[in-house]
């Protein structure tokens, strides 16, 4: 067979480009990218990959053949892959894994951990701890959600494999649920099934040396929103959770931060700069692994730094509009189903939301305050 340079083949059209990848054994050529194929077709002729042993009567590739030695999972959906791979290329993803260095036939997978976040057609994502979508978000199949009854927010490990070229990394095995292997992983109580009691405790909290020998309440179990103002402003940080909260387990979402904000490994960090559906995403996704942590038996503190923020956020989805100052009635749906998360089971079993408004005293926040006054713990 004549030999081709990636400059000859770069020249080619994509159409003829298919055809001399199926005559090489490329597998379903016509899913595939331009520099996709003609890597594959380089690789093949340098004898570096072997071709696709699964052909037709004409002794080309059958399109939905699998290159050789790859592991398929016993019942793995095919179309359902598709849908994944539709929706990696909106706005619910990013990318696809750039797999061209990878052994695809040779690797028995890499051990890779994260958060599952379930799609509306069933099959899950596993999320990396940034809780945002990125290039290495791997797809885990409906079965394996049915399977181990997975909910949105499980933190996994599991053995992760790229079984195509240019496509993400597929869940192929599961090792740990939450912390728990998968062979003592049964029937637990989930976090909607959990009983609810009514909590009197009250966690002091104290904004740092300068704030004096004032302290805040926050009910434990309970919803909370801490109102700052120019005076305690700047005060608010991790720190001030951890020391009042010692006993429990702190999840501290950084909601618009700053790139110089980034740094502390201990913080959720949702940029001021991704794309909206992403920042709703990660948050919702935080809030379901904090209920998670609640099932095993802990005691969890979310705390959302600039819930004034995402409160805007989401007033100007529903309004179509940026900078809205009206409330829209499903913006403060979603911010009061937000604030139900929180739980009250015993002092070691609780979920305590605490939403921090900075220093704000635009239209809108202040109609929220108003219309959440009677159903929170507002702490000013």
């Amino acid at each position: 067979m004549e030999k081709y340079t990636r400059e000859r083949l770069d020249g080619l059209s994509i159409h003829n480009l298919r055809e001399l990848a199926r005559d090489f054994g490329v597998q379903s050529p016509t899913s595939k990218r331009k520099e996709i194929l003609i890597s594959l077709i380089l690789e093949i002729q340098d004898g570096v990959r072997e071709k696709c042993y699964n052909v037709n009567k004409k002794g080309r590739p059958v399109k939905n053949g699998f290159a050789s030695g790859s592991v398929i999972p016993s019942d793995f959906n095919e179309k359902e892959l598709q849908d994944f791979n539709y929706d990696y290329d909106t706005q619910r993803f990013v990318g696809l894994i750039n797999a061209s260095n990878l052994d695809l036939e040779g690797s028995v997978g890499t051990v890779h951990s994260g958060i599952v976040d379930i799609h509306n057609n069933g099959f899950g994502i596993l999320r990396t701890k940034t809780l945002l979508p990125n290039n290495n978000d791997c797809y885990i199949q409906s079965n394996l959600i049915y399977k181990y009854n997975l909910k949105q927010g499980d933190e996994l490990e599991c053995r992760t494999k790229v079984l195509r070229l240019g496509e993400p990394s597929r869940v192929v095995d599961i090792l740990k649920i939450n912390n728990v292997s998968v062979e003592k992983w049964g029937n637990i109580t989930r976090f909607e099934d959990l009983p609810y009691n009514l909590s009197n405790e009250t966690i002091n909290l104290k904004l740092g040396v300068d704030y004096g020998s004032n302290k805040l309440g926050v009910k434990l179990g309970g919803r909370n929103i801490l109102v700052l103002n120019k005076t305690n402003n700047n005060l608010i940080n991790l720190d001030c959770f951890k020391n009042a909260f010692n006993n429990s387990e702190n999840i501290f979402v950084n909601f618009m931060s700053m790139p110089e904000e980034h740094a502390n490994q201990n913080v959720i960090n949702i940029p001021f700069n991704v794309k909206r559906d992403f920042a709703i995403i990660g948050l919702k996704l935080a809030l379901d692994f904090a209920k998670r942590k609640v099932e095993s038996g802990k005691s969890v503190v979310i705390i959302l730094n600039k819930f004034n923020e995402y409160i805007k956020l989401l007033n100007d989805y529903y309004n179509g509009v940026v900078g809205s100052t009206n409330l829209n009635v499903n913006t403060l749906q979603d911010v009061k189903e937000m604030l139900l998360s929180a739980k009250f089971v015993n002092n070691n079993t609780n979920l305590t939301f605490v939403g921090v408004l900075n220093d704000d005293n635009s239209k809108l926040i202040q109609t929220i305050i108003e219309e959440l006054k009677m159903f929170v713990n507002l702490i000013k």
